[in-house]
């Protein structure tokens, strides 16, 4: 945080510095605002001055916020243009491929249970697209008012409806002290990926 804070700082006194922009942005990133680093990134691609080098790398910055945005597309096209400039570099190549995935995933609804399983027992945060089905929000009239979610085609028993990231979770960590008394502390964790 304090990283950004100081590039903020120095972009107040240089707006034009794009070091130190390509620099804020990769500090977001690693705090996960995707919004601004993309923000950061593409002031750097559309400067007059840009070097190549630092075209690159903010392509590369850009990439990892469309993806931090749950913007496939657009992020497999700037890791596939990024790809162009270093054709003989692999550092995009599991990018592009989580991509695809991710546009699978929220295209078809089709998930790896089993490897998101396993994954869960050791990372709070799972990397996997948002999938809404055949629903719908819409006034219910016919119900008194308010609004309610509904199907738009008949389903099948089992059929997955939706899969969204939460905002927020609850989860409950049980400790046993030397005495054998149980501790429960109840934690808030904010946006897991």
């Amino acid at each position: 945080f304090l990283a950004a804070l100081a590039y903020s700082h120095a972009l107040a006194v240089n707006p034009a510095a794009l070091v130190v922009r390509l620099n804020r942005a990769e500090a977001y990133l690693r705090l996960r605002y995707y919004s601004s680093a993309q923000y950061d990134a593409q002031r750097v691609l559309s400067a007059e001055d840009v070097t190549p080098d630092h075209a690159a790398k903010a392509v590369f910055r850009l990439a990892k916020a469309e993806y931090g945005r749950k913007q496939y597309a657009n992020a497999e096209d700037s890791f596939l243009r990024w790809k162009e400039m270093h054709p003989h570099e692999t550092a995009a190549d599991s990018w592009i491929e989580r991509c695809k995935t991710r546009r699978f995933e929220s295209a078809s609804g089709q998930y790896d249970w089993a490897k998101l399983y396993l994954v869960a027992k050791s990372k709070i945060r799972l990397d996997v697209a948002n999938f809404v089905g055949p629903i719908a929000v819409c006034k219910m009239t016919h119900r008194g008012g308010g609004r309610g979610v509904v199907t738009t085609k008949d389903i099948q028993a089992g059929e997955l409806l939706v899969r969204l990231r939460c905002s927020f979770y609850i989860y409950f960590l049980i400790f046993s002290t030397a005495s054998h008394q149980t501790i429960r502390i109840c934690l808030c964790l904010g946006s897991p990926l």
